[in-house]
């Protein structure tokens, strides 16, 4: 908060926009912001779920002095509805980020019901800590009997992955609990009956 205040009143930027607009990051370049004079802006991440821990800010926090975005464009007015009341000072507008541009297009397309045999598709990220919750899923349903779908495992390409979980995922691949894919995104994709 030090360093961005410096930043700041070096800088004097008329306005500051961040990407992820729930980091604490982000919550920082609000407060320090509003303290001097900074417009500021944001457009929605990611899908706004509490059950994703999408972050809710609390009247006492505002009470407090959490500062909030000056702009927020959002993609829904489910999203702008379940906000309004976390962002009181915040201007909504309705847009769309670049991840959610190919997904708004596909919003009408009508995709084929899974075969049966399609696979349960855990699609993993990059930092150590997304990628240990992931593979915890898919070692559960394993655990559990597997269920009634076979399991995929799409690794990103430089996903930071622990020594042990890399020996989980040979040994299960081995024992035929899974598949650990080569196949192209897209087509894992489109051919998985759920992607977590």
């Amino acid at each position: 908060a030090l360093k961005l205040r410096a930043i700041l009143v070096a800088l004097r930027p008329k306005m500051i926009h961040a990407v992820h607009e729930a980091w604490p990051w982000a919550r920082t370049v609000w407060y320090e912001s509003a303290r001097q004079g900074v417009l500021t802006s944001t457009i929605q991440h990611a899908s706004v779920v509490r059950n994703k821990l999408w972050y809710f800010s609390t009247r006492e926090e505002r009470d407090a002095g959490m500062a909030t975005p000056g702009r927020f464009m959002i993609f829904s007015e489910k999203e702008k509805k379940e906000l309004t009341a976390c962002y009181p000072n915040t201007k909504f507008e309705m847009r769309c980020g670049p991840r959610y541009a190919h997904w708004k297009e596909q919003l009408a397309v009508q995709l084929p019901a899974p075969s049966r045999t399609a696979p349960i598709l855990f699609a993993t990220s990059v930092p150590w800590w997304d990628n240990d919750t992931v593979l915890k899923a898919a070692r559960k349903i394993i655990r559990g009997g597997g269920g009634k779908r076979p399991i995929r495992i799409l690794l990103h390409p430089i996903a930071v992955v622990s020594k042990r979980w890399r020996r989980w995922l040979m040994r299960a691949e081995s024992q035929g609990e899974l598949t650990v894919s080569a196949a192209p995104f897209r087509e894992d994709i489109m051919n998985a009956a759920v992607v977590v």
